[in-house]
């Protein structure tokens, strides 16, 4: 967790691959409480047209594209990339379990308060997949849990 605000575009031009790799290598286990927003994200993005740019243009083009591996015809092509993502944080939480929540060291926990605008991420632990990574510019419009 940051010390002070810093301000967005500074840390996105920062998130590359070997940046979020080193950090997670620094990352320490902490009691920590965290206030987080309640947050209800669903997002859909065409992106054909970027797709493009970066160069998959015959899959696209119906007299290009040739599925044929799949169908035994060559009449399918993609019309369209939709990504979509649904994302919530809600105050549900875990139930209580006295063996997590009962040990010492979580009993005079730090707290966090995720107050400003910030980023975050969903990492597969197995892999290390990025699975998601967004931004919450107005974080004090959503409610948060009272710590």
């Amino acid at each position: 967790m940051p010390f002070h605000v810093e301000p967005l575009d500074r840390l996105e031009n920062m998130l590359t691959a070997e940046n979020l790799h080193r950090w997670s290598e620094q990352l320490q286990e902490v009691a920590v409480a965290v206030s987080l927003p309640k947050i209800d994200l669903d997002v859909k993005h065409e992106l054909q047209k970027h797709l493009q740019q970066l160069g998959l243009v015959e899959a696209v083009d119906k007299s290009k594209a040739d599925f044929s591996g799949i169908t035994g015809k060559k009449d399918l092509h993609i019309s369209n990339f939709l990504h979509a993502t649904a994302f919530e944080i809600t105050t549900g939480g875990n139930p209580f379990d006295e063996n997590v929540f009962g040990r010492e060291e979580l009993k005079t926990p730090k707290l966090f308060y995720a107050d400003h605008p910030f980023i975050f991420l969903v990492q597969d632990k197995k892999t290390n997949s990025i699975l998601l990574i967004g931004r919450l510019l107005k974080p004090n419009d959503g409610r948060h849990d009272e710590l």
